[in-house]
């Protein structure tokens, strides 16, 4: 007794080649649709074994890993919690990335200049103490507010050699971290 084909390939009506003895042809006749051969086809030993390479589906990539990227020494670490989903999903929106040098202090020191004083919400102290490297540590959250802050009053210039092209540009990049952090 023969096992069912386990696998099924189309099979191009045009060729008058007759299938061999030993496949086993599911629709035979004359149909509107294409007839279906077995990829496997099975021996009189029964063991089935491939007469085709054909595949059905086509090779898929193997998913890229999330690069986990490295932060500032001032920056926490990003929690255990977060799976690496999250944080390539983080990563691919650029939630993850700061600012550089220049801009970042730029950012900071217009935060404190016109935002801090007159919304202390924030212990600014600890956070330039961190960056000056007291080993105090920011969470990533604080400091992409803090930059989004800084951005309404960076002198415009500091932007566009950042590469944004206008400030509101700025603020609405800035302001997208912040909220999918």
């Amino acid at each position: 007794m023969f096992g069912i084909a386990q696998a099924y390939a189309p099979v191009d009506q045009s060729s008058d080649s007759q299938p061999n003895s030993s496949s086993y042809d599911i629709i035979q006749g004359a149909s509107s649709t294409p007839s279906i051969s077995p990829i496997l086809s099975y021996s009189h030993s029964r063991s089935p074994h491939v007469i085709d390479n054909q595949s059905f589906f086509p090779p898929v990539a193997a998913p890229s890993e999330p690069h986990v990227p490295t932060f500032p020494h001032f920056i926490k670490p990003l929690s255990q919690l977060i799976g690496l989903d999250e944080i390539f999903y983080l990563n691919r929106k650029n939630a993850l990335t700061t600012p550089d040098l220049r801009l970042r202090n730029e950012l900071l020191r217009s935060y404190t200049e016109y935002v801090h004083p007159f919304m202390p919400l924030l212990e600014i102290h600890d956070i330039l103490e961190a960056i000056e490297g007291n080993g105090n540590l920011v969470s990533l959250l604080v400091f992409q507010r803090v930059m989004f802050a800084g951005a309404a009053f960076v002198d415009l210039r500091r932007l566009k050699n950042a590469g944004y092209a206008t400030r509101r540009e700025a603020r609405e990049q800035f302001f997208r971290k912040a909220r999918l952090l």
